[in-house]
């Protein structure tokens, strides 16, 4: 069964620190136990690394992921360096079933494939 869940993605593309393990809840969330200091927490202790100065990964009540920007108080649901390498005007967004699509405000378009 292929999975397109953001936070198995990041749990399985980030590997955890030394000491630090990822369990499921009764519902199924994710958390993650850090042995050395006896601490849970509900996001993978490396999340915010490669971001941006200034760039914070939150989650909302439900559980999913979006990005703070300190430096502008502003919000997004797209990974803040996931847009590198597209063209002027194009942006990077997930359907509600996780599949990546391509945004021109340009033209006012998408397009499943990269531009």
């Amino acid at each position: 069964m292929i999975r397109n869940d953001l936070r198995y993605l990041r749990q399985t593309l980030n590997p955890l620190p030394p000491g630090w393990a990822a369990r499921r809840t009764p519902q199924g969330r994710i958390y993650y136990v850090d042995r050395n200091t006896r601490s849970i927490s509900q996001t993978h202790p490396t999340i915010n690394e490669g971001l941006p100065p200034g760039l914070e990964v939150q989650r909302t009540q439900d559980g999913r992921v979006f990005y703070f920007d300190h430096n502008t108080r502003s919000t997004t649901q797209t990974h803040p360096t996931i847009n590198g390498g597209l063209p002027p005007g194009w942006e990077v967004r997930r359907t509600q079933s996780g599949r990546i699509q391509y945004f021109d405000h340009n033209t006012r378009s998408t397009t499943w494939i990269r531009p």
